[in-house]
């Protein structure tokens, strides 16, 4: 089954109201970016997959991806000098999963746009 991937936070009252709302006309999967820790997330060559539970998302169930608003796990028990790696990583990955799937639909590589 076909779901859309929603790239968020946990506090998102927003995305509560959609998904409430439209949960009969779609399938979604939810990404909690600060609770980062609670999904396994699997990158291979060809395919990635995002775990939570006995809920799963790879890039061949995904039709969209909506990227609300997403915050950053707390780090404040990890040494300064790593926070800024950790958030780093964590935007790789989720650029990476999107450019990805981009391309397969699309046929076109996404280009990042520093501001």
């Amino acid at each position: 089954m076909s779901k859309i991937l929603i790239i968020t936070y946990s506090y998102d009252k927003t995305v509560d109201y959609i998904m409430k709302k439209f949960n009969h006309k779609a399938d979604f999967f939810r990404f909690n970016v600060d609770l980062f820790s609670e999904y396994k997330v699997t990158i291979s060559a060809v395919n990635w997959e995002i775990a939570h539970g006995n809920d799963t998302i790879s890039k061949d169930t995904t039709t969209s991806i909506y990227y609300r608003k997403p915050a950053f796990p707390d780090t404040s028990e990890f040494e300064i000098e790593y926070r800024r790696m950790i958030n780093s990583d964590i935007l790789a990955i989720i650029y990476g999963l999107s450019q990805q799937l981009f391309q397969l639909l699309y046929g076109i590589q996404v280009q990042k746009q520093e501001n």
